[in-house]
């Protein structure tokens, strides 16, 4: 599911490159010289890029290709670059909520709620015992 983002500017993916190009114990350089197409070997993105990006700098939203040599450089998976990637430069963010419908309808009906009646809505979800031999649900007679 795909969710508009209604607060400020996201350096999701900006902030994931510097984390994990610190854990990695990468120079800008040597992360875009692991930055490679996985088809062609090319080199995708240049280490002018991931400075700006890092340093939160305006920067031309990166094509998929771009984003999966990026995955490579980083050793994470394209999903979790493209999830970044989404916030970052179209303002949405994506949710696995396993195709259930259900939900997806919670979700997005939540969403839309002022912050009172989010309130009231999470009271009375949390008076529904998530199964009977809970001990923690509220309805349990014990």
């Amino acid at each position: 599911m795909i969710l508009m983002a209604e607060q400020e500017t996201s350096y999701a993916l900006s902030d994931l490159v510097k984390r994990r190009r610190s854990e990695l114990r990468l120079s800008l350089r040597g992360l875009a010289e692991k930055c490679l197409d996985p088809d062609t070997k090319e080199q995708m993105i240049k280490h002018g890029v991931i400075d700006r990006m890092e340093k939160r700098e305006p920067i031309t939203p990166l094509q998929y290709r771009e984003l999966r040599a990026l995955a490579i450089g980083l050793q994470l998976p394209v999903r979790d670059i493209q999830d970044a990637a989404g916030e970052q430069f179209l303002g949405i963010t994506t949710t696995d909520l396993d195709g259930d419908r259900r939900v997806r309808i919670l979700t997005n009906r939540a969403l839309s709620m002022s912050p009172e009646d989010l309130d009231r809505l999470v009271s009375i979800a949390e008076s529904f015992p998530v199964r009977a031999d809970d001990p923690d649900s509220p309805n349990d007679p014990t």
